[in-house]
């Protein structure tokens, strides 16, 4: 037999073996994809990167070669009927999830887990659930239920600290106010806030902050390097109680502004730095 025949017949045969082949099965276990930022920081701390198959376009945690399967502006419905996931995260806010995405998640056979995540008690649930999602598969370290009910015990002798504003680092001063989760945090745990009633987001005037005399500033700088004067900015040459005792603390962790396990950190920072203010007073 000539070489170009016996070539030709061989591709015949693997073709006739590839036709008869059943399709390959997906990998068995738990694949997850997300478009919440959120649950990509929890993954990664629960040590899941390995399962996770697709992420947010505004994540911060997951390795940048992931697809990216949407976020709460859209979803890339294509591309997540094809990616093979079994649990798709996705925060819809109060919303239900749009009937397109209900659809596909039918349709390509993963269940999908809509949430909201505008509280303190979300947040916690939200953890639990991502952490009994993937701790059969990978050691995921401790049930966060125990971890956030530890981090957030409450101690009066914090509120001993004096009246703590949380403020946003930028030219423009802005706090985090009611309703937001990091104000949550310090309330829960026995903080004085400085705002007892307003928004999550609360741009300030000069006035605004000579009213509220702040005597401890927890100032947010994700990355930023800077010693807070200059972060502060203009806000420096202010005559509040915090500045002129010297008691602003600069959080530069950069998760720390994310609603997610990352509040396990602030909220450790926050109390160590509340107690030795405290005790100072």
């Amino acid at each position: 037999m000539r070489w170009p025949t016996c070539v030709s017949s061989l591709l015949f045969c693997l073709t006739l073996v590839a036709c008869e082949r059943e399709p390959i099965a997906p990998e068995e276990g738990v694949r997850i994809a997300t478009t919440s930022p959120a649950v990509g920081v929890m993954l990664r701390d629960f040590k899941a990167e390995s399962l996770v198959v697709g992420r947010s376009g505004y994540d911060v945690a997951l390795d940048s070669e992931l697809p990216v399967v949407g976020d709460m502006a859209g979803f890339d419905l294509e591309r997540l009927s094809m990616l093979g996931a079994t649990h798709v995260f996705v925060e819809t806010g109060a919303a239900k999830a749009p009937q397109g995405l209900i659809e596909v998640s039918k349709s390509a056979g993963f269940e999908l887990i809509p949430f909201e995540l505008t509280s303190l008690e979300h947040l916690t649930e939200l953890a639990t659930l991502v952490h009994a999602t993937v701790s059969p598969h990978v050691d995921a370290g401790p049930d966060p239920a125990g971890l956030f009910d530890s981090a957030l015990r409450r101690d009066p002798s914090l509120f001993e600290a004096g009246t703590v504003l949380l403020l946003l680092a930028g030219s423009a001063p802005a706090a985090l106010g009611p309703g937001s989760v990091h104000h949550e945090v310090l309330v829960k745990m026995g903080g004085a806030a400085a705002i007892a009633a307003g928004r999550p987001y609360m741009p300030l005037d000069a006035e605004d902050l000579l009213e509220l005399s702040p005597e401890v500033i927890v100032l947010f700088a994700p990355e930023k390097d800077e010693a807070w004067q200059q972060l502060l900015g203009a806000t420096a040459e202010l005559p509040l109680p915090a500045i002129e005792s010297g008691r602003v603390l600069v959080l530069r962790d950069s998760d720390v502004l994310m609603a997610s396990t990352s509040t396990l950190r602030y909220a450790d920072a926050l109390r160590a730095q509340l107690q030795r203010w405290a005790q100072d007073r």
